[in-house]
């Protein structure tokens, strides 16, 4: 779990000053993480066994679904589409909801930050710091195609407890907005695949430059920084009682 929260940090590149105002909304798919033993290694017994169990049902459950990017005048907004026909499916993602994001909302004039629903009634805004994550652009010519798009390479990386985490984020220049899935925005293009170190991986499906409602955020959220809430996720996960 640590390392999933690790991944919920938001970057904007220092340079990028002339960022579009085109609006639309792109499609991805998740591939979730495999190595779950790594994950819940701070939980011990009966209770981690219990939560790679519920895992690998979630991750099914993640595979099925879509996820979309909306975004408009330099904010985006990320979040899986509300596609659920069953019940179980509805349990699901009620499941999904209480341990990950349902939104991530990204500002790229100002300071990044993204909602976290669950542990507690409505949710909390969670505040990041875009200098904890370096962004090394590797190579400025296309160097990679994926689902037809030709993507350049660049390497989000940052470290925490003494260990350094890289994630490799594909983008194309050649659909000019600085937009991405969850944290993975600011780039000189759109963000096509993404490698977290954990395995997880996110991949564009489909783009549709599209008028877009105005994207806004509720401010009424309590307001917490990342430490702050990954102390609260730890604590409620140590809770778990097998049935």
């Amino acid at each position: 779990m640590k390392k999933i929260i690790f991944t919920f940090l938001f970057c904007t590149l220092s340079f990028w000053s002339g960022f579009t105002q085109n609006q639309g909304e792109a499609i991805y798919r998740i591939k979730p993480v495999t190595n779950l033993d790594s994950i819940f290694s701070d939980i011990k017994g009966d209770n981690k066994i219990m939560m790679i169990n519920s895992q690998k049902k979630l991750n099914d459950f993640i595979k099925t679904q879509t996820f979309k990017l909306k975004f408009k005048n330099g904010i985006s907004h990320f979040k899986m589409e509300d596609r659920l026909e069953s019940d179980n499916e509805i349990a699901n993602f009620k499941f999904f909801n209480s341990i990950y994001p349902e939104n991530y909302y990204n500002h790229l004039k100002k300071t990044n930050f993204y909602i976290i629903k669950g542990f507690n009634r409505n949710g909390y805004l969670v505040m990041n710091s875009a200098n904890d994550l370096n962004i090394v652009l590797k190579d400025d010519s296309y160097n990679k195609i994926i689902n037809g798009y030709n993507c350049s390479l660049a390497i989000m990386s940052f470290s925490s407890e003494n260990s350094t985490y890289d994630y490799k984020v594909w983008y194309s220049k050649e659909i000019n907005v600085p937009y991405g899935p969850s944290i993975y925005n600011g780039l000189p293009g759109l963000v096509v695949q993404v490698k977290e170190p954990s395995g997880t991986l996110f991949e564009l499906k489909s783009l549709n430059f599209s008028k877009q409602n105005d994207i806004i955020v509720n401010e009424t959220l309590v307001k917490i920084t990342e430490e702050e809430f990954n102390k609260i996720v730890k604590e409620s996960l140590g809770k778990f009682k097998p049935n």
